[in-house]
């Protein structure tokens, strides 16, 4: 049996609807303290331009969501390595609503200094008076129109975005190294319950509940910690990801396969022998005419710094 099918006949579990917390990780590239914690801890390696540097992305997505989830927004959590945001980028409404919380707080000595957001995002749920469902957000995520209660949940569940896979092969494939942590989980899930992942994650907000967070380490604690390094490595258990198949297994969340109108995708980096830019033009005129509820915008780099800075100046 896959995991959609059997979410689909068991009893869910309701939750209330109340205001919402939204949390995001961080890193300040540019911080001389950081790099140096990088430069010690690798001392051979540079440091991923794609990965780490960033245009400012995290305001955009900030702005976005004062301008589009307000009236569900509780707390924005900045889950960080001691950095803190600049002041003079944020409005009033952003900074009485911003809350800084540091690796430091709640990841275990042993794992830091972390540069890998797999670790990172597997300790968020341990924030302090976080809500039962909060949203975690990468600073590449944003809203593009109003976020709603009737939106994050269907029939009082959390109704979280997925796309289903029904021919999926659990095959490493060493050139897509992303793809190796959530086949990690997939395997890691379908031995503990025997039941298969049909579903492919999706680049957007990811909707999580604590209880599931916690229930998820009861269940996979060793292979979790064993899983847990300070940069990227093929053993990685990506962990939200793990989060939605056990929700989905006991019925704390429901699913939806999201349209261009709820959640769209877009890729700086060249795909196959398409033109970036004029692929990106393209992408950008159905980012406009759709306005979807959320809309990414991955690993951005010089190569489409244009495209983004007319997203930045013309979309709100």
């Amino acid at each position: 049996m896959n995991i959609l099918k059997w979410n689909r006949k068991i009893k869910k579990i309701e939750t209330e609807k109340n205001k919402i917390d939204f949390v995001y990780t961080y890193v300040d590239s540019l911080d001389q303290k950081w790099k140096k914690k990088w430069k010690k801890t690798f001392p051979n390696e540079n440091i991923n331009s794609v990965r780490y540097v960033n245009y400012d992305e995290i305001y955009f997505s900030l702005k976005t969501l004062e301008k589009y989830g307000k009236n569900i927004c509780n707390n924005i959590y900045i889950f960080t390595d001691n950095q803190k945001l600049n002041d003079n980028k944020l409005s009033r409404w952003l900074l009485k609503k911003i809350k800084y919380v540091f690796h430091s707080d709640i990841i275990p000595k042993k794992f830091l200094p972390t540069f890998n957001s797999i670790t990172i995002e597997s300790f968020i749920h341990l924030i302090p008076k976080l809500t039962e469902n909060f949203i975690y957000m990468n600073d590449d995520v944003f809203l593009g129109n109003e976020l709603t209660n009737n939106f994050l949940y269907k029939n009082n569940i959390l109704n979280i975005l997925v796309f289903i896979n029904n021919k999926k092969k659990y095959k490493y494939n060493k050139n897509k190294p992303w793809e190796h942590y959530y086949i990690n989980a997939d395997l890691l899930f379908k031995k503990k319950t025997g039941i298969i992942s049909n579903i492919n994650p999706t680049h957007t907000i990811y909707l999580m509940n604590k209880k599931v967070c916690y229930i998820t380490w009861v269940m996979f604690k060793n292979e979790l910690l064993n899983s847990i390094t300070n940069k990227r490595e093929s053993k990685n258990i990506n962990f939200w990801y793990l989060t939605y198949l056990i929700g989905l297994y006991l019925g704390y969340y429901t699913y939806k396969v999201p349209n261009l109108k709820e959640s769209y995708l877009m890729y700086c980096e060249k795909i196959g022998n398409k033109n970036t830019k004029k692929r990106l033009l393209t992408e950008v005129k159905t980012l406009f005419k759709n306005r979807p509820v959320i809309f990414c915008f991955n690993n951005i780099t010089k190569l489409c710094s244009s495209i983004w800075k007319y997203i930045q100046l013309n979309y709100i």
